[in-house]
């Protein structure tokens, strides 16, 4: 088998074919680069999909796989041996995986820099196919796939070959975000972000890579290439953020009692009511609701599904805009110009990012703002939280389309799902002079030209500011304060209330004191939590409070450890100690050891209060044990199960057996 010809370099693939041409007709000096970065963006892909492959078990193929190292490659086939010596492919790379295609009696040689904690391989390419003495190079991550139903996949075969579009979308998508970032160098990114004006856009929009493993990181399905340029966030584009009226009695709202919604938003947005007031008459503040509408929204789905609302005057556009910026997480949209006082918003978009089609549940509006009151009047009155180093970020309300006479339930689902919102808190009122607010992602990232991801930037300066000798200890003084800050909040919550916050890097935003001190964390967004009925219900919380659509309320503890272990440690902490390890040269197990200790103290805590001992044990044996889940994301997008989780188990670095109470 060779790679297939319409995924080579001299055969563009139709979706890199698009943006080539929107390059040419609206950025033509964009093309030359964009044309380099393709092959970049294919292998970015690739190898988050080979390297889930093994992770994930896919095929057996983590099981079948042979391993090298560099200096212990005997055991190779005959046929794999000639191919590295000639190619020299240890003079480049620690070791490599040979994964073996039995039906095509083919065998692929997979250069792998490393095995990173939760077996993670990073690879590396060329990634070499040999078959009957002939070599070739895979150079799309759809020749991969194409091998799996060659060898012999037997999943639903309409969601593998919509998986295969999904990754021909991310790639070329990725190869754009390069070829763009690719364009604005520097030496610094601390000093990039301190010559911009507004350093919390700046941050977010730093972040090109997308998910880290997801071989979907930067897929966007549904978006034309001009879009895609206009609503993400690291093409630094302003969003004309839209506004609907809608007829109260087809609204359903929930809102904190802090939150007056169309009070705050005329106050924020004066210009609105001007505008209102032409089209609805002086006195229809009683009578009407004002929605946000994500402009991609307004005009792809809107026109459409509500066709007959709009005529009827049921739902009416305002002829009014507002300048916002997209977030990382495409949906989140937030002022421009560092506005401090106008709210941020998370919108609908009906297409696919990342692994699933972007709208907002009904329980996602209603619980948001019960979630916000909760969370917040634990942190605030536990003893074993720090409310000065744990802050929820409120979501303050909103609001769904509901119509009566939408009474066959998947319509009206599409219909308030399609056309709602939810009103966060703004980031930036969150922050000092002094501070900057980082998105976790952004961490991990850096200029382009930049010698050292943002992360190693703050802890040289955190070394500098505490006078700290050496980088070892400056590096365990900084990731101690930083962990204190995640783990002393998500533990206790998960142990004492049965809340799995999602604490991955896009949901975590660190406050910095600009001398590089990780201060204090801000947790945003309750949409994808999970939530232990007993343990709630048992702090006093009614649990006929929450949607009766509810998918966070839960009965079983797994899914909450599961959600917090996979969000807080395998990704976020995962991509942190894997950064800072490469930077620095210091092991990951050492890194992870601060990050246990950490932990081990917290449980410890809520193991000897006779309130929470049991549940902290609970929890504690699973999270220290020598075994843990881990969210297989690429086998749920390959066969459809968005929201069917799956996981496969794989060694912990968290793993302990201290004070002789945790681990397996």
């Amino acid at each position: 088998m060779t790679p297939n010809a319409d995924t080579t370099i001299n055969r563009l693939h139709p979706e890199e074919q698009q943006i080539i041409t929107f390059l040419k007709n609206e950025k033509p000096l964009l093309v030359e680069e964009f044309e380099r970065c393709i092959q970049k963006g294919r292998d970015g892909i690739l190898s988050r999909l080979i390297s889930s492959l093994l992770r994930e078990n896919i095929m057996n193929h983590r099981e079948r796989a042979l391993f090298a190292a560099a200096d212990q490659p005997g055991g190779l086939p005959e046929d794999v041996l000639q191919t590295v010596n000639r190619l020299q492919l240890f003079k480049h790379t620690g070791s490599l995986f040979i994964l073996k295609f039995q039906k095509l009696d083919t065998k692929l040689i997979v250069p792998a820099e490393q095995t990173a904690s939760f077996f993670r391989p990073i690879l590396s390419p060329p990634f070499i196919l040999l078959k009957d003495g002939n070599e070739s190079e895979l150079k799309h991550p759809n020749d991969i796939l194409q091998l799996l139903l060659e060898d012999g996949y037997d999943g639903p075969r309409e969601h593998f070959e919509m998986f295969m579009d999904d990754v021909a979308n991310s790639a070329a998508n990725l190869a754009l975000a390069m070829a763009f970032h690719a364009q604005q160098s520097g030496v610094s990114t601390l000093e990039a972000a301190e010559a911009s004006s507004d350093h919390y856009s700046f941050f977010e929009q730093l972040v090109i890579e997308g998910h880290p493993t997801h071989p979907g990181a930067k897929m966007r399905k549904g978006l034309s290439a001009r879009e895609n340029w206009s609503y993400s966030a690291e093409f630094k584009e302003t969003v004309a953020l839209t506004f609907a009226a809608v007829k109260n009695e087809f609204v359903y709202m929930k809102q904190m009692e802090c939150c007056s919604w169309t009070e705050d938003l005329l106050t924020s947005e004066p210009g609105i009511k001007k505008e209102a007031d032409k089209l609805l008459g002086s006195d229809w503040e009683g009578m009407y609701t004002l929605f946000p509408v994500h402009p991609w929204q307004a005009e792809h789905i809107l026109p459409d599904l509500y066709k007959r609302e709009l005529e009827r005057g049921d739902i009416v556009m305002i002829p009014y805009t507002s300048a916002y910026v997209p977030g990382m997480s495409f949906r989140t949209l937030f002022p421009a110009a560092a506005d401090q006082h106008k709210p941020h918003y998370k919108l609908p978009v009906s297409v696919h990012l990342t692994g699933e089609i972007r709208t907002l549940s009904e329980q996602t509006i209603h619980n948001g703002p019960l979630m916000s009151a909760l969370i917040s009047d634990f942190v605030q009155n536990d003893r074993y939280i720090d409310e000065t180093r744990f802050v929820p970020v409120m979501e303050k309300a909103g609001a769904y389309f509901l119509h009566p006479e939408d009474v066959e339930e998947d319509h009206q689902t599409e219909r308030s799902e399609s056309f709602s919102f939810v009103i966060r808190e703004n980031i930036e009122s969150l922050a000092e002079e002094d501070e900057w607010a980082i998105v976790g992602s952004a961490l991990v990232s850096r200029v382009h030209g930049a010698a050292s991801p943002l992360i190693a930037e703050l802890i040289e300066r955190f070394k500098q500011t505490h006078k700290i000798s050496g980088d070892s200890a400056a590096v365990t003084a900084f990731l101690t304060r930083y962990a204190e800050n995640m783990l002393t909040g998500c533990i206790p919550l998960m142990v004492k209330y049965g809340i799995g916050v999602e604490g991955h890097l896009q949901n975590s935003v660190i406050v910095f004191k600009k001398d590089g001190t990780p201060d204090r964390v801000l947790m945003r967004d309750w949409e994808g939590i999970r939530v232990h009925s007993k343990r709630l219900a048992n702090s006093g919380v009614p649990l006929s409070r929450f949607h009766p659509k509810s998918r966070i309320l839960v009965d079983d503890m797994k899914s909450v450890r599961n959600k917090v272990f996979y969000s807080v440690v395998q990704n976020h902490f995962a991509e942190i100690v894997l950064s800072v390890s490469k930077h620095f040269g210091i092991l990951e197990k050492d890194l992870w050891k601060v990050v246990r200790d950490i932990m081990v103290n917290v449980f410890g805590e809520l193991m000897d209060d006779a309130h929470s001992c049991d549940a902290a044990e609970e929890d504690a044996n699973v999270f220290f044990a020598s075994e843990i889940d881990y969210k297989a994301v690429t086998l749920m997008r390959m066969t459809g199960e968005a929201h069917s989780y799956f996981y496969t188990k794989v060694d912990n670095p968290m793993a302990t057996k201290t004070l002789g109470r945790f681990g397996s």
